[in-house]
């Protein structure tokens, strides 16, 4: 009985090569501009898209304020605030962050 080879998966398991690898930095560089233009630059093309961002926060708010209440065990209006508060400054933080680190490299 002879050994197993093992070349399709030692194939499926080798890196990509450098073509693939410059098509995937292209397609990443290219949403990343895109999100930027929607969230930093207010791109008028992304305008609904934003708005239904900002009109559904509340939605998400809400489901991890009780989901965080359920799992405390107090009431949802008690730390509904609080979740409230901590997730906006924590979408703002990462949103100004975000704009200040790529503003350099997509700015028009």
């Amino acid at each position: 009985m002879s050994e197993p080879t093992f070349e399709i998966f030692a194939a499926a398991t080798s890196e990509p090569k450098e073509p693939e690898m410059l098509e995937v930095l292209a397609w990443q560089t290219l949403i990343l501009r895109e999100i930027h233009a929607a969230i930093c630059g207010r791109d008028r093309k992304y305008k609904r898209e934003v708005a239904a961002l900002k009109e559904n926060g509340g939605l998400l708010i809400g489901a991890i304020a009780g989901y965080v209440a359920a799992s405390l065990g107090v009431v949802t209006a008690v730390i509904a605030a609080l979740v409230a508060a901590v997730l906006r400054m924590v979408v703002v933080m990462g949103i100004t962050v975000f704009c200040k680190k790529f503003s350099a490299v997509f700015s028009k």
